[in-house]
């Protein structure tokens, strides 16, 4: 008995790990969720239960039993979600539904390369998604002995279970790797999508959109029009492109110094208002079915479109721009539904909420509004320098901060605050308020001066408190539940809380920010 790599896909030609021939002991030296393929005449010592333990959800077992082969396939766990976009999904809402993830005990896998090609310069990887049981990425394979050396820009799939590689294709021409801002321009992770058995991606730095076979890599199809896109979103089999009409700035970029050229990316390279449109597409037949606007002209942004959020029925569409305006579009008519006027300066970025009957935008300045989706919802938005804290699960209230301190949930049907309270500054020299609120609504953590936190019902049932051991804190995030606490303190030290027994975090880490999943169960942390 014994695993390698050997072909497993018939024509197709794919290869992963396979455990073939029966044996004598209990336990297979492999850990959780590896294997593709295990193939057994006799299974002999080994259960039913080991081979599932090993076995890649969605991957085949085969073995004799009663004279006659049996098949059975590892089904795939219904709390593991999958991260198709640049922000998860096609709304805009960079939250997973996963609820295994959780803090890291062990390794699954490693891949190579194990570096990256300079730390100074452009990303070697432009942009990851998920799908399918597998991994998507675009990585710079050139030298790491120096960044001078040229790229070899690569899309490649792997085993999201086990590393193993499935596939790669050339990219010929994409950004240089001389653009000296580290994490390259944000227009790149934005050009990669997958859908099931389909990926859609720009292979070329102003190529087309194209549609690939996600388990070979082949090319299937390509979207012509689709030249010099910015960002791609896919939605019940519908291809969103953002298209630059214009000439790229970013293929003209070419480095003049080995240092200092950050000053040049942000006077000569910087993202410039250029109109830009959303042509929409067939998914299956590559046919464009519209354009976004369509007619007339002055529907469209006068300034560059920042980001796409698209609702759950596949109807809505909405952009933000530079203009400072929210466009809401309808996909069947292809046209304007509502321009959403409010901000005062650039809008960033938009995310629907649950229901996607609400909106909310996020601008330069720093401000955050709510809008209703619908034509006959109130237009107003909740004015005043709030700070949105979280919707509720259904979508009808929103807690929010000012900068005075006063905690209110708002009622979002009547824009009036339904409860208030005041909370304590973390700073004793002036208003510094650090708070987060649980996803009912119901219970909120603050940070106190000199590193406490205080834990609050919202109806005045209880209140409980506890030190981090930190001089002060500058973050804190309360899981959907209350049951965890994240604090970040003094130099990024940020650690993880168990509610019920606080003498000891459960890890601390480096880290600035963090957010949970919806349910709970996964936990996203940032560095600076």
């Amino acid at each position: 008995a014994g695993g390698g790599s050997v072909g497993v896909g018939g024509a197709r030609g794919l290869c992963g790990p396979v455990w073939g021939g029966g044996s004598d002991g209990g336990a297979r030296p492999y850990i959780e969720n590896c294997v593709n393929l295990r193939v057994a005449e006799d299974l002999g010592k080994v259960t039913l239960e080991e081979v599932n333990r090993v076995l890649v959800p969605e991957g085949v077992a085969y073995f004799k039993k009663g004279g006659a082969w049996t098949k059975v396939v590892k089904p795939r766990p219904d709390d593991i979600d999958e991260w198709t976009h640049y922000f998860h999904g096609p709304s805009g809402n960079a939250v997973a539904q996963d609820k295994v993830v959780g803090p890291p005990r062990r390794m699954q896998w490693v891949g190579s390369p194990r570096w990256s090609r300079h730390h100074d310069r452009m990303a070697s990887m432009s942009a990851l998604v998920t799908g399918g049981g597998r991994i998507f990425y675009i990585m710079d394979e050139g030298s790491r002995v120096s960044i001078q050396l040229p790229s070899r820009w690569k899309l490649i799939a792997r085993d999201a279970f086990n590393g193993s590689v499935l596939w790669k294709r050339e990219i010929p021409e994409w950004h240089n790797q001389l653009w000296p801002l580290k994490s390259g321009p944000s227009q790149l992770a934005r050009r990669l999508v997958v859908d099931g058995e389909k990926l859609f991606v720009t292979r070329s730095i102003t190529g087309p959109v194209e549609c690939l076979d996600a388990v070979t890599g082949k090319t299937l199809r390509v979207f012509a029009g689709s030249e010099k896109a910015e960002e791609i979103v896919h939605h019940n089999g519908v291809v969103f492109a953002l298209i630059r009409e214009g000439k790229s700035e970013l293929k003209e970029y070419a480095p003049k110094h080995n240092v200092g050229d950050q000053a040049r990316v942000r006077t000569e390279f910087v993202w410039n208002s250029t109109p830009r449109r959303i042509r929409a597409y067939d998914a299956e037949s590559g046919k464009e079915v519209g354009v976004l606007p369509d007619t007339p002209p002055d529907e469209g942004h006068s300034g560059m479109i920042t980001s796409l959020a698209l609702d759950e029925g596949g109807t809505l569409l909405a952009s933000s721009s530079w203009d400072h305006s929210v466009r809401l579009w309808g996909i069947e008519t292809r046209r304007l539904g509502r321009t959403l006027h409010g901000h005062r300066g650039e809008v960033w970025c938009t995310a629907l909420s649950p229901r996607g009957d609400l909106l909310a935008s996020g601008s330069k300045d720093g401000e955050v509004m709510i809008w209703p989706t619908k034509e006959d919802a109130p237009t107003e938005a909740i004015r005043g320098r709030w700070k949105p804290l979280s919707f509720s699960k259904d979508s009808r209230y929103v807690a929010a901060l000012n900068r005075e301190g006063e905690l209110s949930i708002f009622n979002l049907e009547t824009r009036k605050p339904t409860y208030s309270i005041d909370l304590l500054s973390s700073d004793t020299r002036f208003g510094r308020y650090i708070v987060s609120v649980s996803a009912d609504l119901t219970a909120l953590a603050e940070g106190l001066p000199n590193g406490a936190v205080r834990l609050r019902k919202l109806d005045g049932e209880g209140e409980t408190g506890f030190s981090t051991g930190n001089r002060r804190l500058d973050f804190i995030a309360l899981s959907p539940e209350a049951e965890t606490l994240v604090t970040v303190g003094w130099r990024d030290d940020l650690a993880w809380w168990d509610l019920t027994d606080t003498a000891e975090p459960i890890m601390r880490i480096s880290g600035s920010h963090a957010v949970f999943s919806e349910g709970g169960g996964t936990l996203v942390t940032v560095t600076r």
